[in-house]
């Protein structure tokens, strides 16, 4: 069980590590950058984490108008940024928490079509940098949101990708919204009575699936996006229920 925070109960909860939203835009700009380097500077908390690459511009939605403008923008750039981008991510890479599979630090990459369209090459170079660093290469996993036979078939057709990770969130809302849904406004989506007793069912319901399928990682949206009411912190109605209803699904399930 991983879930997209930056905290440290998960021994208790049930709660297995981490995965940081890492942000990176325009002329090697980083953002909401120092959660991670404070845990990188602090080798006493113990907890397994590793990034999820939210390869995506910043848009400010105007409010109760369809119209919003770009405010960080995501560039690629050439090979010198792909080297001074991994050498950055390389001092996560040798922490000993940071998640590997096989020996391979683990990567998320949030539009992995994006980069495989406007930064050909990329990929694979990391994976290089990553040999001549040490690692027997990186291990990328591709997030899905189309959740389609068609999408991954593309994402595998690509030998890079080791893994696909479904963002069910996004097939959720895609399918809820109307084609002018914006995050505010008379057009938002809201999510009525929820409470730790029925975000336990479905997450019962999830992990036995993701058995079924044989899946090894289950990701839960998130620790504490406030701002989206997406949480498993501790909040001043549940308590700790979010994080309990976690322990005792698994429990429940027997994973």
């Amino acid at each position: 069980m991983y879930c997209v925070g930056r905290q440290n109960w998960q021994k208790i909860y049930g709660v297995d590590g981490f995965s940081f939203y890492h942000y990176r835009f325009k002329d090697d700009h980083k953002v909401l950058y120092k959660p991670a380097e404070l845990l990188l500077e602090n080798k006493d908390i113990d907890i397994e984490y590793h990034f999820t690459w939210a390869n995506h511009d910043w848009i400010k939605k105007i409010k109760n108008e369809s119209k919003s403008e770009k405010t960080l923008l995501v560039d690629y750039g050439g090979k010198q940024q792909w080297k001074t981008h991994y050498d950055y991510l390389s001092q996560f890479f040798h922490d000993e928490r940071y998640s590997k599979v096989n020996g391979k630090p683990l990567f998320i990459i949030y539009h992995y079509q994006d980069v495989r369209e406007k930064a050909k090459g990329m990929l694979r170079y990391w994976d290089e940098l990553a040999v001549q660093d040490g690692f027997p290469g990186l291990c990328f996993v591709a997030m899905d949101s189309n959740r389609t036979k068609e999408s991954r078939k593309e994402i595998f057709s690509d030998p890079m990708v080791s893994y696909s990770l479904d963002f069910v969130p996004g097939r959720v809302r895609d399918e809820l919204r109307k084609k002018d849904w914006i995050r505010v406004g008379k057009g938002g989506i809201i999510a009525r009575h929820d409470n730790p007793a029925k975000f336990q069912e479905c997450l019962e319901k999830i992990l036995e699936h993701s058995l079924v399928e044989g899946q090894e990682y289950v990701y839960l949206t998130a620790w504490n996006e406030w701002g989206e009411t997406n949480r498993l912190e501790p909040d001043s109605i549940y308590g700790y229920g979010w994080l309990k209803a976690v322990r005792e699904a698994r429990k429940k399930v027997g994973v």
